[in-house]
């Protein structure tokens, strides 16, 4: 009796899992800023994980908001290795502030209802095409981008194509050979440049030869 209990229990739980994941999309394809939340005590959860995945490639602004961060936590140098370890569990959300509460003791929360709007009028910017060159300029001056075989990609012109997230065109002669780590690159120094700290950045690359419109 205890064995037939636990796999019902268990398939309890997952149903109820399931739909809490479901529930969690639906809400996330209306939002411009999800806000995740992890539990302070456990850590990283796989259903976090799943979630933070969705999140990522659905390229929406976010907000981590790790709970019950009680007393028995804030100790020195505990804060840190959280964070250290949190950016090495969602390393895809890195560009994700993260803000610490605690519900039990009522601290700290509505900071991430605060940070959230904070992040929802840069996710809707529309940024001016010259100020986007100007941008562009200053970092391929400050980091080339690096040759491919012995020849170096050249970027001509960058604009931008939507919002929400920011998406932005960029003119280069063989867009195949930009890297993974200067594309990294790039995506970092406009949310510095361009006053779009903490929200993801949609960047795509076009031969100078391509015709279409953008």
């Amino acid at each position: 009796a205890n064995i037939g209990n636990s796999v019902v229990t268990s398939s309890i739980e997952e149903e109820v899992e399931k739909m809490a994941v479901a529930r969690a999309l639906c809400a996330l394809d209306r939002s411009h800023v999800a806000i995740l939340m992890i539990n302070g005590k456990q850590g990283v959860s796989e259903q976090d994980q799943k979630i933070a995945g969705i999140i990522f490639e659905k390229k929406k602004a976010c907000v981590i908001a790790v709970n019950q961060w009680d007393e028995d936590l804030k100790q020195d140098g505990k804060k840190e290795v959280f964070l250290d370890k949190l950016r090495f569990e969602l390393p895809f959300l890195g560009y994700a502030p993260v803000v610490f509460l605690s519900a039990k003791y009522r601290h700290n929360l509505f900071d991430a209802f605060d940070v959230a709007l904070k992040l929802a009028p840069r996710y809707q910017r529309h940024i001016n095409t010259s100020k986007l060159n100007r941008s562009l300029e200053r970092a391929l001056i400050q980091h080339a981008p690096p040759s491919h075989m012995g020849r170096r990609v050249r970027m001509n012109f960058i604009t931008q194509i939507d919002h929400s997230p920011p998406t932005f065109v960029i003119s280069c002669t063989r867009p195949s050979d930009v890297h993974i780590s200067y594309k990294r690159y790039l995506a970092n120094f406009f949310r510095s440049d361009l006053d779009l700290a903490s929200v993801p950045i949609r960047l795509i690359f076009r031969d100078k030869a391509d015709k279409e419109p953008f």
